[in-house]
């Protein structure tokens, strides 16, 4: 399934983003009384989409049931993150 995505600020289509489709409970639960960046046991479900063309912006979606995720945590909450599929 190809999926169509927005460019970034500079007009550009990123190249790769992911999207953890996991409850936002569980997510904020991993930043509980983390002050920086935190690493999860695998098992986030997360969606990878790769760039397969430049503008329009087209994205090849690919499922991972099973991933890890590093969230950088500040005030007890997820700023930012990155995910790494067990597949890869």
């Amino acid at each position: 399934m190809n999926v169509k995505l927005m460019p970034d600020g500079n007009k550009d289509c990123k190249y790769e983003n992911t999207f953890i489709t996991a409850d936002i409970i569980n997510i904020k639960n991993l930043c509980k009384d983390v002050k920086n960046e935190m690493k999860s046991n695998p098992g986030f479900p997360l969606v990878y989409c790769r760039r397969i063309k430049q503008l329009p912006c087209k994205y090849k979606r690919m499922e991972r049931p099973n991933a890890y995720i590093t969230l950088e945590c500040k005030d007890n909450q997820p700023d930012t993150h990155d995910a790494e599929s067990e597949l890869n």
